[in-house]
């Protein structure tokens, strides 16, 4: 079973998005912040990480940046300056798969995990 990492400060979306990926079948865990994502990256290994850039205390693109690890990103975000900076990140890191603007639908999500796992 493929575990997924979910890092969004909005708890609605985190919760909704965990939900759905459970019915397919992933295991998945949940960080409110980058600094709580971080750390759980630290001690646990995730096949796959979905993070929000705009975040507090640590931001999904300094979570990046500070994980050495080989899980596999895909960043979201609905703020237009996170958007250019997430395409930054996509082309500068080769763990970041896909960039999803906010709001995506649960199909584009969906299909964003599988082949960004085909991929790897």
């Amino acid at each position: 079973m493929k575990k997924i990492l979910i890092v969004d400060d909005d708890q609605g979306i985190r919760e909704m998005l965990a939900e759905f990926l459970k019915e397919f079948g992933y295991e998945v865990t949940e960080a409110k912040n980058g600094k709580q994502g971080l750390e759980m990256l630290q001690k646990e290994e995730f096949d796959l990480v979905i993070t929000d850039i705009g975040m507090p205390y640590l931001r999904g693109d300094q979570m990046i940046k500070n994980y050495q690890g080989q899980a596999l990103f895909i960043v979201m975000s609905g703020a237009a300056n996170d958007q250019e900076l997430a395409k930054i990140i996509k082309t500068n890191d080769p763990r970041v798969k896909y960039f999803l603007p906010k709001p995506f639908s649960l199909a584009d999500l969906l299909r964003s995990i599988k082949l960004a796992f085909k991929s790897s």
